[in-house]
């Protein structure tokens, strides 16, 4: 379920099969290209199970769509162009989950060395990667404001991009900060934006050339840590960064996610108090999630509330999916739990933040969460050959089954960021929580 995986329902529930949709002769390309999108629009049509959320009945903004995207591959005579205009069109529907799979051998990761953030309702740097803004031009520093992006001014750069797509405003934004970090570009393309302009907290405005890197295989990011932050008063941070852990090979390993998850077990043993950090965590598998919830809560619990799409019949119930931990599995239950969100929380990780927040004693701090939620099936379109994502699951939270998907999960605590806090490294999320907590 994370950005840009195709996943599969898991443990027997409903589910489509992965489909490879049969191939014509076409005798041009622009033929093929007419017969694929007419496919793409038909499998958005049965099986988007979140598209109430996204398009009013009374704009039929689906079809407005597929119809801009025929008329312009009427006139595109090479793949990697409608390659690029079909991306952007299921980007435009705004659906996180709606969209195109990226495939290893056909795209290309880039990193810039720059992390960005909004305080105090500016785009800032919040983080500088060794290396970043090499040679004799200014160097960024945390807290330094975003002012324009190619030229353009940030907030209508924002409005613009559509290179990720998003569920909520909140979303689409987290992304577009994030492709100004990490892209993933098809082999014809090249990463942008090339150029940012800058503020320093004096109003002195100077500008960088991005210097964008290719990534290549290495060691695995740890997707699960733990420490002490307070020994006196026994409070502990648990941070789960992702849902999709790796091995050295860039495998999704759940052998390691649990491995990780042991050790911080472990490490907060003595805790009497777990905050659970989730900010940032863009989801992935399901099944790990539900280990994490089962650690922190113990015992059968309550994983999501979920209805699946079915095209061919009458709408499903929504139904309870629960979780009850293995012999053998890492617990820290008996501890009182606090947990911090953002709008990077997404996909699984809005399943896990809801799941604990609907538990007795938790309260949740931060901002938003994304909004995205949806397990997806992976649909073969019959000329390209690229894999198309729809989700076909909605996730409702909380006693009113309020929907994730569109909204996400509000926090009982919200915190505002100011930009004085990045400058000198200040996390606001976590020293709000931890002054409720020892007071």
């Amino acid at each position: 379920m994370g950005t840009g995986q195709a996943h599969i329902a898991e443990e027997g529930r409903p589910q489509p099969d992965k489909t490879v949709l049969p191939r014509t002769s076409p005798r041009t390309l622009q033929d093929a290209l007419q017969k694929e999108i007419e496919t793409a629009e038909h499998i958005v049509e049965l099986w988007w199970a979140s598209r109430p959320v996204h398009d009013d009945a009374s704009d039929p903004r689906v079809a407005r769509r597929f119809q801009e995207l025929r008329d312009q591959a009427r006139s595109i005579d090479r793949p990697a162009p409608y390659t690029e205009a079909l991306r952007f069109t299921l980007c435009t529907l705004g659906d996180g989950h709606l969209r195109l799979v990226d495939d290893p051998a056909e795209t290309t990761e880039y990193f810039s060395g720059l992390h960005f953030a909004r305080a105090d309702d500016k785009i800032i740097v919040s983080k500088r990667s060794v290396g970043a803004g090499k040679g004799g031009q200014a160097k960024p520093l945390p807290g330094d404001a975003l002012v324009a992006v190619d030229g353009t001014p940030v907030a209508e750069w924002l409005d613009r991009l559509c290179l990720v797509p998003g569920s909520t405003a909140q979303h689409r934004q987290t992304l577009a900060l994030a492709s100004l970090r990490h892209q993933s570009r098809y082999a014809h393309e090249q990463p942008t934006p090339r150029a940012l302009t800058l503020q320093r907290a004096s109003g002195e405005t100077y500008g960088i050339d991005l210097d964008w890197t290719a990534l290549r295989p290495g060691a695995p990011v740890p997707c699960v840590g733990a420490k002490m932050i307070d020994s006196k008063a026994k409070i502990g941070l648990l941070e789960v960064r992702t849902m999709w852990c790796r091995d050295p090979a860039g495998n999704t390993s759940d052998a390691r996610f649990m491995t990780q998850l042991a050790t911080a077990a472990k490490t907060l043993k003595k805790a009497k108090h777990v905050v659970v950090d989730l900010r940032g965590n863009p989801g992935g598998s399901e099944w790990a999630g539900k280990r994490a919830l089962g650690m922190l809560r113990g015992g059968r619990s309550t994983w999501t509330r979920e209805r699946t799409r079915h095209p061919y019949a009458a709408t499903s119930e929504i139904v309870d999916v629960y979780h009850q931990p293995a012999p053998g599995d890492p617990t820290l239950t008996g501890k009182r739990l606090s947990v911090l969100v953002d709008a990077g929380c997404a996909d699984s990780c809005e399943l896990l933040a809801g799941a604990l927040s609907s538990a007795e004693g938790v309260t949740v701090y931060g901002r938003t969460t994304a909004g995205s939620v949806g397990r997806t099936v992976a649909f073969r379109l019959p000329y390209t050959g690229l894999l198309l994502s729809v989700p076909v699951t909605e996730h409702f939270v909380g006693r009113d089954d309020a929907p994730i998907e569109g909204r996400g999960i509000v926090p009982d605590v919200k915190v505002v960021r100011a930009r004085s806090d990045v400058r000198v490294g200040v996390d606001a999320d976590l020293e709000v929580a931890l002054e409720r907590i020892r007071n």
